[in-house]
């Protein structure tokens, strides 16, 4: 997930993607590469599976950029691998619905899915602009693309199961760090931000003070045991 990666929303750079592409080919590796959340970034660089043609397969969807009751995804395939994709999409899958279908091909060709993702692009932007300002940009990095989410790396003391539990007391629900943690790793003191959840922007300013509370406030002393 090469652009906004989920959970830390970083974008690879062009030498990365690069040598990765590289790295494939040399080795006849495939690469699956997931651009769900690259509408957000429309100047990152080319996706990978451009680079390595005949080992990339290139999955993107319109349920996040258009609409979530679109659920219709795409995919690129090396055109030599279509048949044995094609069978096991049948396979696992059978077939989209025809009418979601056509709906989406219709939004497309008449420009509402471009409105939408336009649409999409600036209410992230001012949605990434207002957690900032509530947290303070060196808690909420400057974030040079819109997204609907961001990772926060927690100060000293706070701990990431203590400062999810706290939030959680006071209404806020995040993402702990080992929702995304690989295998027995140890997950890092950080948060993922979801910031598209909300209905409307006052909602997410009620949550984001309630984060910067936290943050300005000590993490509460551990009970002696008994």
């Amino acid at each position: 997930m090469p652009t906004v990666q989920n959970p830390t929303g970083s974008i690879m750079s062009e030498q990365r993607r690069h040598r990765i592409a590289e790295i494939a080919r040399r080795n006849r590796v495939a690469i699956i590469e997931d651009d769900t959340y690259g509408f957000l970034a429309p100047d990152a660089p080319a996706p990978i599976a451009v680079r390595a043609e005949r080992l990339g397969y290139y999955i993107t969807t319109l349920s996040k950029s258009v609409a979530p009751g679109v659920r219709i995804g795409y995919m690129r395939v090396p055109h030599a691998s279509l048949p044995a994709v094609s069978n096991a999409m049948m396979a696992t899958n059978w077939m989209v619905s025809p009418l979601t279908a056509e709906i989406a091909a219709a939004w497309i060709e008449d420009g509402a899915a471009e409105a939408a993702v336009q649409w999409r692009r600036r209410e992230a932007r001012a949605r990434c602009d207002l957690a900032a300002k509530v947290l303070g940009r060196k808690i909420a990095r400057e974030i040079a693309y819109p997204a609907f989410h961001f990772w926060m790396r927690l100060p000293e003391p706070w701990r990431a199961d203590e400062f999810v539990r706290q939030a959680k007391s006071r209404g806020v629900i995040l993402s702990p760090p080992e929702l995304f943690s690989v295998g027995r790793a140890t997950a890092p003191h950080a948060i993922r931000v979801c910031l598209g959840t909300t209905r409307d922007r006052d909602t997410l300013r009620r949550g984001l003070s309630v984060m910067a509370d936290l943050l300005d406030a000590a993490p509460p002393l551990p009970s002696a045991a008994l």
